[in-house]
């Protein structure tokens, strides 16, 4: 049975989550706290809930007999948990060997929209495994979210704030940064945009011509796929990933359109940056026409 505990105070808008009994750890952004435990199934070892985002972490960690590999059982549990929760069947997906926990031998994840619960909930498992004294331990963490109080590029920001954040037998000491240096967003969990950025929202919305029904069906999912990532926050972009993006949008919309959503995206210079700039670019074709001079 896991002993969780949370490092920290409620101060701290970054705070430890560790099992005493399996050596596992995670860094959690967003002002955490611990929530009660809930009755029933599935069965989870400790729940936390952010003070800065409507969002729950669950945690379980099992210690499973088993002789399968490690990474064939966590694929295995992840879709178990998954098809116990989803609406339809989920896609379950290897975790990146790069964002594994230090010490994990096999992970798993997949995002499904939640059977039975309202029908904007969405919940991320992420699965990991490493070999235990007695068998494999498996560690359950669940990110649940309602997309009517997150929205999809917010929710894909939450979600990277956990990666590389994973350690099982490592010193808590031995994260990266979660947050990077920014000129275009602080440092949180809501992904809120720095003042001049939120001035430049202000402005792209004012400057914004109207869009054509075709243009605003396809600019949006634009913005959202860019910041569906596993990137973290810290990730540092590359120049031909600017180039790609600058392409993709230029093709999709009249220049005059596509002017005002580029012209600051040249100082995005992590992922962080990228969704922050997605983010700006989707509240002002929301607020279009409603922002004045």
């Amino acid at each position: 049975m896991a002993d969780f505990e949370l490092l920290g105070t409620a101060e701290d808008e970054t705070r430890i989550l560790r099992d005493r009994v399996s050596g596992y750890s995670v860094a959690l952004v967003g002002h955490p706290s611990l929530a009660a435990v809930p009755d029933g199934t599935p069965r989870y070892d400790a729940v936390l809930s952010l003070g800065d985002v409507k969002a729950e972490h669950g945690f379980r960690i099992d210690d499973v007999p088993s002789t399968m590999s490690p990474q064939a059982l966590a694929v295995a549990f992840a879709t178990a948990y998954a098809n116990t929760r989803a609406q339809a069947p989920p896609q379950v997906l290897a975790i990146a060997e790069k964002y594994l926990p230090t010490g994990a031998s096999g992970g798993a994840t997949t995002q499904y929209r939640l059977r039975d619960h309202h029908p904007s909930s969405v919940e991320q498992v992420w699965v990991a495994t490493k070999p235990s004294a007695t068998g494999v331990w498996a560690l359950y963490h669940t990110t649940r979210v309602n997309l009517d109080d997150v929205n999809p590029i917010k929710w894909f920001h939450l979600r990277s704030t956990s990666m590389g954040q994973h350690c099982w037998n490592e010193p808590e000491t031995a994260r990266p940064p979660i947050w990077p240096a920014s000129e275009m967003a602080k440092p949180s969990a809501k992904l809120d945009l720095t003042e001049a950025e939120w001035e430049e929202a202000a402005a792209k919305a004012r400057d914004l011509p109207v869009l054509s029904d075709a243009a605003h069906v396809e600019v949006v999912p634009f913005f959202t796929s860019v910041a569906r990532t596993d990137d973290p926050p810290a990730f540092e972009l590359i120049p031909k990933i600017l180039e790609i993006r600058w392409g993709q949008l230029s093709n999709m919309l009249e220049p005059a359109a596509a002017q005002v959503f580029l012209r600051n995206l040249a100082r995005c210079r992590t992922a962080l940056d990228l969704r922050a700039w997605a983010w700006q670019c989707v509240w002002a074709i929301g607020n279009r026409g409603t922002v004045g001079n």
